[in-house]
């Protein structure tokens, strides 16, 4: 329904990890096994994501807020989650870090490092503006965000 390359936030669509869906009821009951959320990032064991934990029609009465989680392929119960404080619109995983960026309330965005392995924040950065939907890479001891002012900055490791 939605692809990729939209950047905006659609409703009742998800990035999905999975092998069976069906459409028509929004993935919630053919296939139990998928794992989705707004944004995902995958490794060979394990995918980490960002959203709700139900999909019963993007309700936060119903499905939750969104949280930040790790589940092993094939499993549904996730090995972590947390809240974070900003919506993710950008996410990567680097090694043992994975990356996240977004708005943070009032404030124009920030980078937020976490550990793949158990969730927990490693470090913060602010960032000038919001950045644009899945709009960061990593290379070794980089980390480049594309911004919606137009910018590209790159944050380097110490």
């Amino acid at each position: 329904l939605t692809g990729f390359l939209d950047d905006t936030w659609p409703h009742r669509s998800y990035w999905i990890f999975g092998t069976k869906c069906s459409l028509s009821i929004g993935c919630a009951g053919r296939a139990r096994d998928l794992i989705y959320g707004r944004l995902l990032a995958v490794d060979g064991t394990t995918v980490y994501g960002y959203g709700r934990k139900g999909v019963h029609w993007s309700n936060q009465l119903q499905d939750g807020r969104y949280r930040l989680f790790a589940t092993d392929w094939g499993q549904r119960t996730p090995k972590w989650e947390r809240q974070v404080p900003i919506r993710v619109r950008a996410m990567v995983l680097a090694g043992d870090s994975l990356f996240l960026a977004g708005p943070l309330g009032h404030d124009p965005a920030m980078v937020l490092a976490i550990s793949a392995g158990d969730g927990k924040e490693l470090g913060r950065w602010p960032l000038p503006a919001a950045p644009v939907l899945d709009g960061m890479v990593a290379v070794p001891g980089r980390l480049y965000v594309a911004l919606e002012n137009g910018a590209v900055i790159c944050l380097t490791g110490s």
